[in-house]
């Protein structure tokens, strides 16, 4: 591995940092801390310890970490994604944004298929980027799992092609998924496009087209395009626009619809979401927003930026000029601010993040010198120049309601496009820099600090290390591969089920749920889930599950050599104790944001409401009683989902702290030695 020392910055190297900073002195003094680092390296490099250089470990954890921090300072783009749901008129916003037509604009059904990056040129032009023959293998074997509903995916020509014109072959138990026809239909046209041109157009690197005719953008970026099958084995298109909206550090990606009829294009959005530094979710605001595929959408925003949202993530409630009267009823538990507060407090997104834009009332502004007559603003929306903010509305949402009415909320999408998620990214670039900068004075003084030890011990000592690191790599990987034999944590959970539980699951197979109304059903099913996910928050409270678990490693590490390291001069007993103590006292930090842990998920919250029929086909019967008994087995399976998944976090918990004592270990491990086990288990 190369230890080549990262170079030094100048500002002027880090133009987006500079550009949106709050304060440019504070950018500066950031480059001025980075550029200190690189100064201990090379001073490092000319002195007694500069063997250091050449341990693997030393250049992965201290030097790859100031390239990464380099790496970051000098970012030139911010990306940001613009996702809707179909029919939410996203192209026909993001057009209004740039005062041009960019993006074609659906009609009825999703029309982009193909990831668009918009970028600032001095001419107009259309480059191309195919897959590669991974990322096609990867989104082969993806489509057929998510549209087809296989497991795996086995011999494409033996197992798959003879039935893409058999739709009742991938049928579950008689029951056809909703986009089976058309999810057959696409990919069946991409296997025939990868048989036809896919050894000349997959390659790695992957193959590039620049400088095509701007005007033929369409024909590879939507469905049925009229570029045939070659489109297919595209991975995303560049259009490269003489624009004066955008800023020249911007990328702006246009991405796939979602919940349209084709799966695909859920599937090329969620590949997506991960290089965005911002997204932008555009809802239809006539149409019922409440659904899985708009709740998915937003869950997977908030996983990519790791929940933290603020001037990260909008959602554009379009079309408001639709609505009709009754939307805005005083009052009414269902108008439409009171639907939009139920989904922001699903989505954990602040009222402060969300922009109202109409069409109708942009056209206006444009008529009229870019600010739409408020008279006829206020028509468009069923209110009048006296009042032209319902009543309705709270006043954490007036301020998007008065920029709706300017110009229908586009000039206002501008500056959160344009501005403020810019700003975000330096604020977030800022503060991630610094705390690299600070891990990467703690590794060094570690390493440093480590390799005075290693001078010092005798050879009885290194090899009481060797065998602890060993021991330790051993716990890593039978916690990964021979799990079945670690059992604390669920026996913890399996006694509790007995002991808590069964009265509740007792009680309601007593209940004569055949003569029950499905009102009845569903409000049996509510009080209990919410019961049994009280009950198990009290348990993992009293930290029982997390001290077993833990207790199971340590009986493990007691019989290890007593080696001590660190400042502290801890051992391998001693310095698990103090993490167990750790993640006991923190456990909510590391378990997750308590989703995965809910019983009244939203696929049952949606049948409560009688939205929704069960799985496996269970549904009503014709005299409307519930068949099956099947809302006890869906608490049961879900029941058992939980403690699957508080077993494997927990499991997952254990070895990530195996991971950081056997790194601790490893500097003072001989390189060579410490090559011979192999890598930590991941």
């Amino acid at each position: 591995m190369s230890s080549a020392i990262p170079a030094p910055l100048t500002p002027a190297e880090c133009p987006l940092l500079v550009k949106y900073a709050q304060d440019p002195n504070a950018a500066a003094e950031l480059v001025q801390r980075y550029n200190q680092s690189v100064e201990r390296l090379q001073n490092l490099q000319r002195g007694e310890y500069a063997a250091l250089l050449a341990r693997e470990d030393f250049v992965q954890e201290v030097v790859g970490l100031l390239e990464d921090i380099r790496q970051r300072l000098t970012r030139t783009k911010y990306v940001v994604g613009c996702i809707g749901i179909t029919q939410a008129g996203k192209s026909t916003v993001v057009n209004s944004v740039l005062g041009d037509e960019i993006c074609k604009p659906g009609a009825m059904d999703a029309c982009s298929s193909l990831p668009s990056r918009i970028v600032k040129a001095d001419h107009f032009a259309l480059d191309l980027e195919y897959l590669t023959p991974k990322q096609f293998e990867q989104r082969l074997h993806r489509l057929c799992q998510e549209a087809l509903g296989l497991s795996t995916v086995g011999d494409l020509d033996k197992d798959i092609v003879p039935y893409l014109d058999k739709a009742e072959y991938f049928r579950k138990e008689g029951v056809e998924r909703p986009r089976l026809q058309d999810d057959l239909k696409y990919l069946k046209g991409l296997i025939e496009a990868y048989k036809r041109r896919g050894k000349q157009v997959l390659t790695d690197p992957p193959r590039r087209e620049s400088n095509l005719p701007y005007e033929q953008r369409y024909a590879y970026t939507t469905h049925g395009g009229g570029r045939g099958q070659d489109a297919l084995l595209l991975r995303e298109a560049r259009f490269r626009v003489k624009n004066s909206y955008i800023p020249d550090d911007l990328e702006l990606c246009d991405l796939p619809g979602l919940d349209s009829k084709r799966t695909i294009d859920d599937i090329v959005t969620w590949e997506y979401l991960s290089q965005l530094d911002g997204a932008f979710l555009f809802v239809n605001a006539a149409s019922n927003f409440l659904t899985e595929g708009m709740l998915k959408a937003l869950c997977q925003v908030m996983q990519v930026f790791d929940h933290k949202l603020t001037d990260r993530a909008w959602v554009i409630f379009n079309k408001m000029d639709t609505l009709t009267p009754d939307s805005f009823r005083d009052g009414a538990n269902e108008n439409i601010f009171h639907t939009i507060e139920r989904f922001l407090e699903r989505s954990q997104l602040p009222a402060s993040q969300v922009c109202f834009t109409a069409k109708r009332i942009w056209e206006n502004a444009l008529r009229n010198k870019g600010r739409a007559n408020l008279e006829q603003a206020c028509d468009f929306v069923g209110q009048t120049p006296e009042r032209p903010i319902p009543a309705c509305c709270p006043e954490n949402m007036r301020s998007a309601w008065e920029e709706l009415l300017k110009d229908g909320g586009i000039s206002y999408l501008r500056r959160l496009i344009f501005e403020h998620v810019a700003r975000s990214v330096a604020a977030e670039v800022r503060q991630d820099v610094e705390r690299k900068l600070k891990r990467f004075h703690e590794k060094l003084e570690q390493h440093l600090q480590a390799e005075e030890l290693r001078r010092r011990l005798d050879p009885e000592a290194l090899r009481n290390i060797q065998t602890c690191y060993s021991e330790v790599i051993r716990l890593q990987r039978d916690l990964l591969l021979r799990w079945r034999n670690y059992t604390a944590a669920r026996s913890v959970l399996d006694t509790f089920r007995e002991q808590q539980l069964k009265n509740i699951i007792d009680s309601l197979e007593r209940e004569n749920l055949e003569y029950s109304s499905q009102d009845e059903i569903a409000r049996l099913v509510d009080t209990n889930a919410r019961l049994i996910e009280r009950l198990l928050k009290q348990c993992l409270h009293t930290g029982l599950v997390f001290q077993r678990a833990y207790e199971e490693i340590r009986t493990q590490l007691e019989k290890l050599p007593t080696v001590r390291w660190g400042n502290s001069q801890e051992t391998c007993e001693s310095w698990w104790q103090r993490i167990s103590d750790e993640d006991r006292a923190h456990y909510a930090e590391w378990l997750g944001n308590g989703q995965d842990l809910r019983f009244i998920t939203s696929e049952l919250e949606s049948w409560l409401q009688g939205r929704l029929d069960l799985p496996g086909g269970a549904g009503l019967t014709s005299s409307g009683f519930l068949r099956d008994r099947q809302s006890l087995r869906l608490l049961q399976e879900r029941l058992d989902s939980v403690f699957d998944y508080l077993d494997q976090k927990i499991r997952s918990r254990l070895r990530y702290r195996l991971r950081q004592l056997s790194s601790e270990l490893s500097l003072l491990v001989d390189e060579h030695k410490s090559g011979s086990d192999g890598p930590p288990a991941k």
